[in-house]
């Protein structure tokens, strides 16, 4: 499978606040010291009302930079698709706001979201190529955005100290004719029997709002993460074997994971994944769910570590639990 994909442009917004190891341990009761070694992160940044930060506004904040980086306006865009885990609002859909935070509110563009947890930002991408593939659409923006500050469980310091709020983006065209950008390979694989390890029960139908047996831990995160890094690490081989069925990592000059934790990324390099072609940004910015994977993909441009040609891949884990990767040509 060879799918013409281009991503033709980048962009990352973070929150003015920034949280260090000393003021979230003060939150959760424990010191600094034990933030950074059970966590793995120095610091985070947190979305703050006082600054306007909403889902939408820094959706757009990071969009607006992809789109320069392509050199494109927002009015050339064809297609927008939010893709993340925590939404503005239940309705309307998040999309529809992106949109008017970028000017291009009443020009008809059509809009829709990619709701896949952490994995949220490569879904996405998949939708992306194949509209592209399938001619429906020329030029995606995709834009995740996280605020993951709202619902964490203080009581609960190491799943807490993990989690930071950011935004990515990334615009996606065709590939010209005389370019090797394309998407070569793409596997998605749900267990389940997992789907418990990580939840937030509340906001839907089984946990309503108003509902009097909803209870306020029903609308903070739960994540059983030793228990989750056990079970994929027992499926990830056999994953990697099908995703990339020939010549393995051979070739792959870059890897863009999701940010899990320190463990979850230093395992990797026991799986053949060598930490010296892997993108972390977990130390400076926390697990920030879906867009932590197009804000180490920016990282890794804007530093040299993906050049055109490159072959690189993305990989990580969602709530559900999916393994989810992309292998493509930048």
């Amino acid at each position: 499978m060879r799918n013409s994909m281009k991503i033709a442009g980048v962009g990352r917004y973070l929150p003015e606040r920034v949280v260090t190891s000393a003021e979230l341990g003060s939150l959760c009761n424990v010191s600094a010291e034990w933030v950074e070694e059970h966590a793995g992160v120095v610091e985070r940044h947190w979305a703050s009302e006082a600054a306007g930060e909403t889902n939408a506004s820094m959706a757009a904040r990071a969009g607006q930079e992809a789109l320069e980086a392509a050199g494109m306006q927002a009015q050339d865009l064809d297609c927008l698709i939010y893709a993340s885990a925590t939404v503005q609002q239940l309705i309307p859909d998040t999309s529809v706001f992106v949109l008017r935070e970028l000017g291009i509110g009443n020009a008809g563009k059509t809009c829709l979201s990619v709701h896949a947890t952490c994995l949220s930002f490569v879904t996405a991408l998949d939708v992306a190529a194949s509209r592209i593939a399938s001619g429906r659409s020329s030029k995606v923006l995709i834009v995740s955005s996280e605020i993951t500050s709202i619902g964490l469980n203080f009581k609960d310091p190491a799943s807490a100290a993990l989690f930071g709020d950011g935004a990515g983006a990334a615009v996606v065209t065709a590939t010209p004719t005389e370019e090797a950008s394309c998407m070569e390979a793409v596997r998605f694989e749900t267990y389940a029997s997992a789907a418990e390890l990580t939840t937030l029960r509340g906001g839907g139908t089984l946990c309503a709002p108003n509902d009097p047996r909803t209870r306020p831990e029903d609308n903070m995160f739960y994540m059983d993460g030793p228990e989750i890094l056990r079970f994929t690490l027992r499926r990830i081989p056999r994953f990697l074997s099908r995703l990339l069925p020939e010549g393995g990592m051979q070739g792959i000059s870059c890897i863009v994971p999701h940010q899990t934790s320190r463990s979850g990324l230093d395992s990797m390099d026991r799986l053949g994944m060598k930490k010296e072609i892997m993108v972390r940004t977990l130390e400076r910015f926390g697990n920030c769910v879906a867009a932590s994977i197009p804000m180490a993909l920016y990282e890794a441009i804007h530093n040299g570590q993906l050049k055109r040609g490159d072959r690189c891949l993305m990989i990580g884990t969602s709530a559900g639990l999916t393994i989810g990767g992309i292998v493509f040509t930048y």
